[in-house]
């Protein structure tokens, strides 16, 4: 099945600020098809772990480089309310067909992609 795609929040500039301008939201795992984000080189990722009692994993697919290595990062494990910040994803080693892939063990965690812009 095709994975579900994760909408990319561009960061507002400081300068741009009006009602809720900077509020934001993380898309819950969706653990049967697994996510993906698209990617230019320029987002990070916000991942949260949101249940009260249980620690639960997430993965993020790299794609081969130039020299066909790999580093996936597999089974990050996050406790209950824990946060985890990763990026940037530079287009060499993440460009999977154009995105990111990612897979969770559990709803409870949230993927929060974001992209810095070019200027601010």
């Amino acid at each position: 099945m095709a994975r579900t795609d994760i909408p990319v929040t561009t960061v507002a500039s400081i300068n741009q600020q009006a009602a809720n301008s900077f509020d934001v939201a993380g898309t819950a795992a969706d653990t049967s098809n697994g996510n993906s984000f698209t990617v230019t080189g320029r987002e990070m990722l916000l991942v949260e772990n949101t249940d009260d009692d249980t620690a639960y994993t997430f993965t993020v697919a790299s794609a081969p480089d130039r020299l066909l290595r790999t580093a996936d990062i597999v089974n990050y494990s996050l406790n209950f309310g824990e946060k985890a910040l990763l990026g940037p994803f530079p287009m060499e080693g993440w460009n999977n067909s154009g995105k990111v892939n990612l897979n969770a063990s559990n709803a409870a965690i949230k993927f929060l992609p974001f992209r810095i812009p070019n200027t601010l």
